[in-house]
């Protein structure tokens, strides 16, 4: 049987926007409890950023599901904020039907030969917009809808560092707590703290660049790794903390070891009663883990190009997309998979002040002044991606697999939350979510039901 391709490695990277087909579910919308819209954030938090409009050099190459750092605060300890991280408010979500955002991603889907683009944006109280172009798997004819689910690839990453950050609001861990004392059999070195973890400044090399793990991955693509499987590549080529940036999928992968130290709990369990049950997002779940909670898109290799471009649907009937062994080795690092609108609703939910405290967010935007002296591809604090769109200062983060680009954005300034998925890894996102992110401030949605505003 032929096996496909890997370009795991460059798999889990950070990306940018979305694509569009042609079979659109644009303006579909569903009564939904929602958020209330977060307060305006402090300007030392949304004015900085690289400027994304045109991709920075190198982006494409970045490695897999990334966490940006955030500023040095260690809160105090406080009660866990995910009892119930929404407002007692229930906000009816009102659906905002304009032909300008089914245009784009249908026009973006055609020009680019992409399978399938899903879209959804948020505005403050709720109103939403969702459109999905295109299909699920080429090969069989299967149409994308807003429901399909699709691998989050490094989006992951803010699940993960999220966690992180709740130990610490609540006196768990320390943004400086030492790493080997917390894994004291991995051979981390002894200066290396969570918040290098959390940036991407631990001296760690990336388990999915190393020569090697492409071959043992492609092997049999339906085996299943472990936490330990993965991390044997990523043993060597280490370097002293803060010596310099680079993404590392190894370092998250780390990170999900510490949540289960301290909280005697899977990481996977931790994501589902820590963030996904209390958030209420419905079709979000972690591969490997739980079932699907709707039908998923294939991941597609795009060969050819205009009009001759064909796509390669990825994985066969592998119940995990792209396939199981590079997503549960990714774990911790790139194992969540849902839809669009739970990926919105997940940004407006985290960066809208729903998930940590207001302090320890801040500190984790605030980071990549951090970082900064390190001259990272893109602008990363604790798990977070900073850059702007245009004049938009946006919050979030982009992920790449074998077979999927995604992009999920949130503006401070507009409260707006925007994400954009789509089934191929070969183009980016950047010039469609430039677009989006225009056309989301542009529209200004009046509010139409009682208690939005």
């Amino acid at each position: 049987m032929r096996r496909p391709l890997l370009v795991v490695i460059s798999s889990l990277v950070v990306a940018g926007v979305l694509a569009a087909s042609l079979v659109v579910a644009g303006s579909t919308s569903q009564t939904a409890v929602g958020t209330t819209p977060a307060s305006a954030a402090p300007a030392s938090m949304a004015t900085s950023g690289a400027d994304l409009s045109a991709p920075p050099a190198g982006a494409s190459a970045s490695p897999g599901p990334s966490l940006q750092p955030s500023a040095e605060a260690s809160p105090s300890p406080s009660p866990s904020p995910t009892s119930d991280p929404l407002p007692p408010v229930r906000l009816q979500y009102v659906p905002v039907a304009d032909a300008r955002l089914d245009r784009a991603i249908a026009r973006w889907r055609s020009q680019t030969g992409t399978p399938g683009v899903s879209v959804a944006i948020i505005w403050p109280g709720g109103r939403t917009w969702k459109g999905a172009v295109g299909e699920a798997d080429a090969a069989r004819d299967i149409p994308l809808t807003t429901d399909t689910a699709f691998a989050y690839a490094s989006v992951t990453k803010t699940f993960t560092a999220a966690l992180v950050l709740q130990l610490v609001d609540e006196g768990r861990l320390s943004l400086d707590d030492r790493a080997a004392e917390l894994l004291p059999d991995e051979g981390l070195h002894p200066a290396m703290t969570i918040r290098d973890l959390l940036d991407h400044t631990s001296g760690l090399n990336d388990t999915f660049r190393v020569t090697g793990i492409e071959p043992a991955l492609n092997k049999d693509i339906h085996r299943v790794w472990t936490e330990d499987d993965a991390l044997a590549f990523g043993r060597s080529d280490r370097v002293p903390p803060g010596t310099f940036w680079r993404y590392s999928n190894t370092g998250y992968i780390y990170l999900g070891k510490i949540l289960e130290t301290v909280t005697g709990q899977s990481w996977a369990s931790l994501v589902r009663e820590r963030l996904l049950d209390p958030l209420r997002l419905p079709y979000a779940f972690v591969q490997g883990a739980e079932a699907p909670r709707s039908p998923l898109a294939r991941g597609h290799r795009l060969t050819g190009s205009g009009s001759a471009t064909k796509a390669q649907p990825l994985g066969g009937r592998d119940p995990l997309v792209p396939f199981t062994s590079v997503v549960t080795a990714a774990g911790a690092a790139g194992a969540v998979a849902g839809t669009a609108e739970d990926a919105a609703r997940w940004a407006e939910a985290l960066y809208g002040g729903h998930v940590l405290q207001p302090a320890t967010l801040e500190a984790a935007i605030a980071d990549v002044k951090r970082t900064a002296v390190h001259h990272p591809r893109i602008p990363y604090g604790l798990g977070v991606q900073v850059v702007r769109y245009g004049g938009q200062v946006t919050w979030g983060h982009s992920g790449t697999f074998t077979g999927f680009k995604l992009g999920v954005r949130w503006l401070p300034d507009r409260h707006i939350a925007i994400a954009v998925l789509t089934n191929q890894n070969r183009s980016e996102l950047t010039g469609l979510m430039k677009q989006l992110i225009a056309l989301a401030v542009e529209i200004k949605p009046t509010v139409s039901c009682p208690g939005c505003r």
